[in-house]
């Protein structure tokens, strides 16, 4: 509706004008807090499309605003779309888990904050998972060396053990100190050399002579931990020199399933005989 005009004195026509309501001071404004602009929503041509539903949710969200009848959800994100695809990952995992525990327990030793016979038996059975883990899934990298530096991974006691194959103790001593009781380390260790080189002597006298790396690799290690807690036997000793190369010869083969040649089992026999041979001298003259 248009104002209503008045007559003045001049006959002509004067609109009544409101006057202007006075606004307060700038500092007596109410403070209002600036928000963001609001994003427009997608326009969802097809209802169907998922990529729009998760746009326009995402809009939503951003603008404060919760969709109709729906909780706001936070959607996990996936590495893998399948289980082929996850299983490498997960393989890496276990193998990532095995160097970090080999580094710790290295560590450990060095610091002295584990007991020799304690540091032997962990680091035999890290380095039995971590051979296994290489007989199954060695395809999945390229070495063990490259898997280390592309993960980022800083392990050189680990990698070193690896190198090895066997505990420091039975590189370099430092089992726990014992005395021979009664002989009875003494009868122990002559079992354990008759076991061992009967091992060899029944596979070199087949008529196909054949041994595997994991018929006799834990009867060495064995053997090797025996004399390196035998007393007063010096740590440069023949024997124990003989025993820990073929302690090492098998750690070092790429799977449990290396067959020795016919002359590896042959010169393993006899190492083996002469070894036990020295080991009854070394007694015979500790005794006399």
């Amino acid at each position: 509706m248009y104002p209503n005009p008045t007559i003045n004195q001049y006959n002509s026509y004067q609109y009544q004008v409101q006057p202007p309501q006075s606004q307060p001071p700038p500092s007596q404004q109410p403070y209002q807090a600036q928000q963001a602009p609001a994003l427009p929503l997608r326009p969802n041509t097809n209802p169907n499309d998922p990529t729009s539903l998760v746009i326009n949710k995402l809009k939503l969200q951003y603008n404060g605003i919760s969709p109709p009848g729906e909780p706001v959800k936070e959607e996990k994100v996936r590495l893998t779309s399948s289980t082929a695809e996850r299983i490498p990952f997960e393989r890496k995992a276990d193998l990532y888990a095995i160097l970090v525990g080999l580094e710790h327990l290295e560590s450990a030793f060095l610091r002295d904050a584990i007991a020799a016979s304690q540091y032997t038996s962990h680091c035999n059975r890290f380095l039995s998972q971590y051979k296994t883990w290489l007989d199954v899934h060695s395809s999945i990298i390229e070495s063990v060396t490259t898997f280390v530096r592309d993960t980022g991974l800083n392990c050189p006691a680990a990698l070193n053990r690896i190198k090895a194959g066997i505990p420091a103790t039975s590189v370099h001593g430092g089992n726990d100190a014992s005395t021979d009781t009664g002989g009875l380390m003494t009868v122990d260790l002559a079992e354990k050399f008759i076991t061992t080189h009967d091992i060899a002597r029944v596979a070199l006298g087949l008529e196909n002579p054949k041994l595997e790396v994991e018929n006799i690799f834990s009867y060495l290690s064995d053997l090797l931990d025996s004399l390196l807690k035998y007393p007063n036997l010096p740590s440069d000793h023949e024997i124990k020199l003989k025993v820990q190369y073929w302690v090492q010869f098998c750690s070092a083969k790429p799977n449990c399933y290396y067959e020795f040649s016919l002359e590896e089992l042959r010169q393993l026999a006899f190492d083996l005989e002469n070894c036990y041979s020295n080991f009854r001298k070394f007694v015979a003259n500790r005794k006399s």
